[in-house]
């Protein structure tokens, strides 16, 4: 799926209710390389959105996380910045504050940060982790509620530490 059509689903995919999990590890995407197998930790549930990025969410609907792989498009190619700040864009959050660099199974991730408030005044916290495989990346992202003890956030980091990426 191109980054474009990804984008114009992402706050679809974040929106979705998510089901009960019918397995304990869930792959995005379904076929091909590079890919997450993520193994769902207790208390998580997962789904499918319509263009089959991964959704989890925690047992008391805290912490919500999406996985996907983005195609790099050759003739009109873009950063992991460039990746983020969009992300950020199509929420109407303001850009990223601050960045951390990470790793996720091995590989190095650039990891984009900042907050937002929905219209019902909720204010929350949005981490992407843009992991660049060749010509492609792979992205999650956390969303936990801003203010909060920092279990969440650590829920978010404990359920991202089960996801292995998958390359040949």
């Amino acid at each position: 799926m191109t980054f474009d059509s990804r984008l114009l689903l992402f706050p679809v995919a974040l929106a979705s209710a998510v089901a009960p999990a019918q397995a304990e590890t869930f792959r995005n995407p379904k076929v091909g390389v590079p890919a997450f197998n993520v193994e769902l930790l207790p208390g998580w549930s997962a789904n499918y959105d319509d263009s089959d990025n991964l959704l989890l969410i925690n047992g008391d609907k805290q912490v919500a996380m999406t996985f996907s792989v983005v195609d790099n498009d050759p003739k009109n190619p873009f950063t992991s910045v460039d990746l983020a700040q969009a992300l950020f864009q199509v929420l109407g959050s303001p850009p990223y504050d601050r960045t951390e660099t990470g790793m996720v199974d091995g590989q190095r991730a650039d990891i984009y940060i900042g907050s937002f408030t929905r219209d019902d005044g909720l204010e929350l916290e949005l981490r992407v982790v843009v992991i660049k495989l060749g010509p492609k990346y792979a992205v999650a992202s956390i969303i936990t509620p801003t203010g909060a003890d920092g279990s969440y956030v650590k829920q978010g980091h404990d359920q991202l530490a089960k996801a292995r990426i998958i390359r040949k």
